[in-house]
């Protein structure tokens, strides 16, 4: 990288240059870059490591993500709101829900509240595997950071506690969705009330069963 005006270029600026690479789907310049920060021994930052922890959570293994929290660790750079959330998505693509929820837990115990919310891969984890009571701890988590997640992610929750006979949860959910999104968005009017009619059917052909 060529300096401009014997301006050498700052941790920000190679944070910015770095995102912009990965987002390009240039990880090896970006590593390239990295080094020539290290070279240069420019401060490496939590937001840094960060663009380089959520790549990995993308396009890596959780092996990855896992030795880049040893070296911030190792730096004295604590991971952040933003850095376990990227670690609970690549516990959820390894299968491991468990291990998932022991770091969502791990980060409301220290009064966390994570920036980068990991509510699609893991509420739909979550969901698959049957446990709809931290789902919804998740969902609401979730309303607290003004997101919600996809209509698929949602339709699973729903499911899930109309399974379990939890009615009222259901239909909660439904109504905070509904209330979440804009009436005037293309599809998203009747979100609300779908979401309530699956729980309905969900009910009946429960009870019908048993």
């Amino acid at each position: 990288m060529v300096d401009v005006k014997h301006i050498e270029p700052n941790a920000v600026i190679y944070t910015t240059l770095l995102d912009s690479l990965y987002k390009e789907g240039k990880p090896d310049e970006a590593d390239e870059l990295w080094k020539e920060m290290v070279d240069k021994g420019c401060a490496r930052d939590v937001a840094a490591y960060n663009v380089r922890v959520m790549h990995r959570a993308l396009h890596g293994k959780l092996e990855d993500i896992l030795e880049l929290i040893r070296e911030m660790e190792a730096a004295g750079i604590k991971p952040d709101t933003i850095t376990y959330p990227c670690l609970i998505t690549c516990h959820c693509h390894a299968g491991q829900v468990e291990d998932a929820k022991a770091v969502y837990r791990g980060l409301r115990k220290k009064g966390f509240s994570p920036k980068a919310s990991p509510d699609r891969i893991f509420l739909a984890n979550l969901c698959e595997n049957g446990d709809v009571d931290m789902g919804s701890e998740v969902f609401r988590d979730s309303l607290k950071l003004n997101k919600v997640p996809d209509f698929g992610t949602m339709k699973l929750l729903v499911e899930g506690m109309a399974k379990k006979l939890k009615m009222q949860e259901a239909k909660a959910v439904a109504d905070q969705v509904k209330k979440r999104f804009p009436e005037n968005l293309v599809g998203r009017k009747e979100v609300g009330e779908e979401l309530r009619l699956i729980a309905d059917v969900e009910v009946s052909d429960n009870l019908e069963v048993a």
